[in-house]
């Protein structure tokens, strides 16, 4: 009798945990993505990369925020040339190669600023980590930052369908807890050589994988272009 009891629970702690694995695969888009509603703030942070580049355009012209601030020169360039006015452009005094790097280096501009409130924009599958780097970042800092997402949407309730979204999903779910490791348990500032070159290999997996071809190395994707085409970032993630 004894003997069936710990069968029967250890069958029904399998099941549990089977259960919860399940349901935690199948909501994984929805638990990366986040997106609030757009509000007034200081500043609107534009994070690298195409899509996000249209929608703080469009987040500006809609009278959300007075500036823009970039973290890549190729990004305040790329709003120049789309003809924003160098009044409303916020310019990095360093280009950073990483989402974490981005929130660094914006930090002095934001204090000297005096910026309360900020729209942060990036792509859905990227603002859980975007969140999480910029809540650890200013931690310190009395700053409002709100997550606004590009568009167009992604198929986050059922991402494992869509080549395109497991793409974004495997892209970005190695990244979340080495960030936890890296930055919030040992304080890393930028990524050592190594980690910059397992995500160039491991971008090149994927687009091997699901597209057969190898990209450039960069593991980040242009949620604005169309499958297959893949966009190769600004940096790395």
């Amino acid at each position: 009798m004894r003997f069936k009891t710990i069968i029967f629970f250890s069958v029904a702690v399998l099941a549990m945990f089977f259960i919860l694995g399940w349901v935690g695969y199948l909501n994984i888009g929805h638990w990366l993505s986040l997106d609030e509603a757009p509000h007034s703030a200081d500043a609107i942070i534009c994070l690298s990369g195409d899509a996000r580049l249209k929608k703080s355009i469009s987040l500006l012209s809609q009278g959300f925020a007075d500036k823009i601030m970039t973290t890549t020169d190729k990004t305040y360039k790329d709003l120049i040339n789309k003809k924003i006015n160098k009044s409303a452009l916020v310019r990095p005094e360093k280009n950073a190669s990483s989402t974490y790097e981005e929130a660094l280096f914006l930090k002095q501009k934001i204090i000297d600023l005096h910026i309360k409130s900020a729209l942060i924009v990036s792509d859905p599958f990227h603002l859980y980590r975007v969140k999480w780097t910029f809540t650890h970042v200013y931690k310190n800092v009395p700053v409002h930052f709100s997550y606004i997402s590009t568009e167009p949407k992604w198929a986050q309730g059922f991402w494992w369908n869509n080549r395109r979204s497991r793409v974004f999903v495997l892209t970005e779910l190695p990244k979340i807890p080495y960030y936890w490791v890296a930055h919030g348990i040992f304080g890393l500032k930028h990524n050592p050589a190594w980690v910059v070159w397992v995500k160039r290999w491991y971008g090149r997996e994927l687009h091997e994988m699901f597209y057969g071809y190898r990209g450039h190395g960069h593991s980040k994707c242009d949620i604005s272009r169309p499958d297959p085409t893949i966009h190769h970032s600004y940096h790395a993630g």
